[in-house]
């Protein structure tokens, strides 16, 4: 019997199949024509340790073939070899969370995508990806493109795809996530915002993504790190190459610290030199002011539309 075929539901996820026990919310239903899953999701016991782990920390332990998380207030869940998922979750709507913030991201490396701790906008004829860490103002400026018109593709992560020698962007997340700040800065209060979490001062804004969106797969036209600071006196775009360009790229995949230790880290690092020599990579300064985002989008239109496509040179090829 192939894997998965004696479980009741199938998904679509970034462009591959997944078989699970338990329903998902937020997944397209695949049927029997889209190919064999690429892995499969139970519930069931998941241990507290592995007998010889490589890695140990406060929540996570992992080897050569198992990724075990503990999610506070959620759960456990156990990933094996990139193709078995076992949850198990505190209460049963703990799943969908569950699978949002450890299963998708470690399923998308395992399987050829890197998934970038970016948001995502249609600009030109592609996407530009807005990186950072948490906290870094993607979100902010991406609800800021929005109000200029420009359509989202993705919020806080976009994963990338090579695609016949083009890097290709997917998108997962149909909603975008503002803190209330932001939310009171932009004037977006009253656009059927939701809590995100009860005692969390942070709100969602479904469906700014279209569904068909994901399955663009729209080529990646550059990379921009954000540098925003209250003390920063105006907006520059500063083109990064070599090593650089490496690190931010390296810095900003969400959980690629997981891949390691699972022996993935040698591809993971080919694929984005690969990336790097086909997409520009910048480094965006700008005031964080919300009064200043105007200025930086049409900074950033104009950049992409008079950017000419160009390999770096000096960034090394082995």
């Amino acid at each position: 019997m192939m894997a998965g075929n004696d479980l009741p539901y199938r998904y679509r996820m970034l462009g591959l199949v997944l078989a699970s026990a338990v329903p998902l919310g937020g997944l397209e239903p695949a049927g029997p024509e889209a190919g064999d899953p690429v892995a499969t999701i139970r519930l069931g016991p998941v241990p507290e340790d592995l007998p010889a782990p490589l890695f140990t920390g406060p929540h996570s332990r992992i080897d050569a073939t198992h990724y075990i998380q503990i999610l506070p207030g959620l759960g456990r869940l156990m990933i094996v070899a990139g193709r078995e998922v076992v949850l198990a979750p505190d209460a049963p709507e703990h799943v969908d969370h569950m699978m949002r913030v450890a299963v998708y991201t470690h399923l998308s490396f395992c399987n050829g995508l890197l998934p970038l701790h970016a948001s995502g906008l249609v600009l030109g004829d592609g996407v530009a990806a807005f990186c950072g860490d948490s906290g870094a103002g993607k979100s902010t400026l991406a609800a800021a493109f929005t109000d200029a018109g420009t359509e989202l593709v993705a919020d806080d992560v976009c994963h990338l795809q090579e695609v016949a020698g083009e890097t290709r962007v997917r998108s997962l997340q149909r909603e975008l996530r503002l803190w209330d700040s932001s939310v009171a800065g932009l004037a977006w209060a009253g656009r059927g915002e939701r809590p995100v979490a009860a005692g969390v001062d942070k709100f969602r804004f479904d469906d700014l993504v279209p569904t068909a969106a994901a399955d663009r797969l729209l080529p990646l036209r550059g990379i921009f790190g954000l540098a925003a600071t209250a003390e920063t006196p105006g907006i520059r775009i500063e083109r990064l190459s070599g090593l650089a360009a490496l690190k931010l790229v390296l810095g900003n995949l969400y959980g690629g610290w997981v891949m390691g230790p699972l022996g993935r880290e040698p591809a993971i690092q080919a694929a984005v030199l690969r990336l790097v020599q086909r997409v520009p990579v910048h480094r965006l300064h700008y005031p964080r002011r919300f009064d200043a985002l105007p200025a930086v989008v049409a900074t950033i239109r104009q950049h992409l539309a008079a950017a000419v496509p160009a390999v770096s040179e000096d960034v090394p090829t082995s």
